[in-house]
């Protein structure tokens, strides 16, 4: 073989191995995309399903709408206008993500429109080494400062 042939072969060969590495982080990007999609629309129907049981509870009509919203990537608020119970809202929480199938850690704070301040926040951890275990959080919690009550629920 001469080595016009082998240097044509060489360069044929990395431009394929080229293009199977960019189809390769193609195909990993969009099945990123697909699971942050499907992760972003559990949460935010468990976070509805746990809005309208907090509204039940209070003896409160459950509207139709969506009352999740996304923030920002990995926070979600609900806004829902009625008191809430903070020990209510952790086991509906931890329900729904379960059912969900939703293992990942989170926190949630609960915003009080009265006192214009986070009455609670609690950390719950849903990982497998400390399943169901809570704990305060130490440091301030970003959560918008809403005309009504709400709360929120933050993924680290």
């Amino acid at each position: 073989m001469s080595s016009r042939n082998l240097r044509i072969i060489f360069i044929l060969s990395v431009v394929m191995a080229i293009l199977m590495i960019g189809t390769q982080m193609y195909w990993v990007k969009s099945s990123y995309e697909l699971e942050r999609k499907i992760f972003d629309s559990k949460i935010k129907a468990a976070l509805n399903h746990v809005a309208k049981g907090l509204l039940r509870s209070n003896d409160n009509f459950s509207p139709s709408v969506d009352l999740a919203k996304k923030e920002s990537e990995l926070f979600f608020t609900v806004e829902l206008g009625d008191t809430i119970n903070p020990v209510s809202l952790e086991q509906l929480l931890i329900r729904e993500f379960t059912a969900q199938s939703i293992n990942a850690d989170f926190e949630y704070a609960i915003y009080s429109c009265v006192a214009k301040e986070i009455q609670e926040s609690r950390y719950v951890y849903l990982s497998k080494k400390k399943h169901g275990d809570t704990k305060d959080i130490i440091k301030g919690f970003p959560l918008a400062h809403n005309e009504s009550n709400s709360f929120a629920v933050q993924f680290p």
